[in-house]
């Protein structure tokens, strides 16, 4: 079921959702997590000791898996984001390095959570 959140300082509109997310540092999949609510902005992961012990700043790529992609989706389809905060419930990035065709992906990504 998907419900919106509404927050002041965002731009766009949080979704929540429950699709698994696998996370990449450098090119290698170091953990997996649960999507907990995702906007044009960014997201918000129940995150892991592995996630947790990274820095604020720390750049990673995301595939968000869903039932329209498959593995190979997601070899492409990788989103840049940045851990923007860790609280013990989990992880907030940002999306990073946003350009047309991610911006695209993201609002297609959007109508299917």
């Amino acid at each position: 079921m998907i419900s919106s959140q509404t927050n002041e300082r965002r731009w766009s509109e949080r979704y929540t959702s429950q699709l698994r997310v696998d996370v990449y540092q450098k090119q290698i999949r170091i953990t997996s997590a649960v999507l907990c609510n995702i906007g044009l902005g960014g997201l918000f992961i129940q995150s892991d000791s592995v996630l947790q012990n990274l820095d604020c700043g720390q750049a990673l790529k995301l595939c968000i898996s869903h039932p329209a992609n498959t593995q190979n989706d997601c070899e492409s389809a990788l989103f840049p984001a940045t851990i923007i905060r860790q609280e013990k419930a989990g992880t907030g990035l940002v999306f990073s390095d946003v350009d047309v065709c991610l911006f695209q992906s993201l609002r297609e990504l959007l109508r299917v959570v």
